[in-house]
C-alpha cells in the first residue's frame, strides 16, 4: 500500500480498532476472573452467590473471545500449519496463503451474515437470558458479527497486501 493513501490510512485505523478491542478483550478476561473469584468467595463466606455473576461471566467470556480474534490474526497467533508451506518458494507460499485467506474470508463472511440476522432477531424481540437476574442477550449476540467482521476486514487487508506484493514481484520492483 502506498504511504499516505486512503488504503494505508484505513489499514492503520483498522489496526487501531483491532488493538483497542484486543485490550478490551483482555480487560473482560480480568473482569471475568475477578467476578468469578468474588462469586466463589461470596458463596463460601456468605453462603449465597452474586446475583447474575454466572450470566455475566457467559457474556464476558463470549465477548472476550470474539473481540480478540482479529487481534490474534494481526499477530499471527492463530493455529497455523506451516509444514508444507514453509518448504515452498516464497511466491508460491504467498499464493497459497492468499488462497487460504480467501477461503477464510468467505467462511467468516457467511458467519457474519448469519450471526447478524440472529443479533437483529434478538434485538427486535428483546431476548433475555433468564437466571437469577434477567440479562438482555442482544449485546452478547452483537459480539459474534462484530468480532468476525473485524476479522474479515483484517483478511481483506492481508489479501490486498499479498496481491500487491505478488504484483510488485511481477513488475520486478
Amino acid at each position: 500500500m502506498e504511504e499516505g493513501s486512503v488504503a494505508e490510512k484505513s489499514w492503520k485505523m483498522l489496526d487501531h480498532i483491532i488493538v483497542a478491542l484486543g485490550v478490551l478483550s483482555a480487560f473482560l478476561i480480568l473482569l471475568l476472573m475477578f467476578l468469578s473469584s468474588a462469586d466463589v468467595t461470596s458463596r463460601y463466606i456468605l453462603g449465597a452467590p452474586i446475583k447474575g455473576a454466572y450470566e455475566l461471566n457467559e457474556i464476558f467470556f463470549l465477548s472476550a473471545a470474539l473481540l480478540g480474534v482479529a487481534y490474534a490474526q494481526k499477530y499471527k497467533a492463530h493455529v497455523n500449519v506451516e509444514l508444507l508451506v514453509s518448504h515452498l518458494p516464497k511466491r508460491i507460499a504467498v499464493i497459497v496463503e492468499t488462497c487460504m485467506l480467501v477461503v477464510a474470508l468467505v467462511t467468516y463472511a457467511i458467519v457474519v451474515w448469519m450471526s447478524s440476522l440472529e443479533f437483529l432477531n434478538s434485538w427486535t424481540t428483546n431476548e433475555f437470558r433468564w437466571g437469577l437476574i434477567a440479562i438482555p442477550l442482544w449485546p452478547a449476540r452483537l459480539m459474534v458479527p462484530l468480532g468476525f467482521m473485524l476479522l474479515c476486514f483484517r483478511f481483506i487487508g492481508e489479501i490486498v497486501i499479498n496481491i500487491s506484493s505478488l504484483w510488485k514481484d511481477e513488475e520486478g520492483v
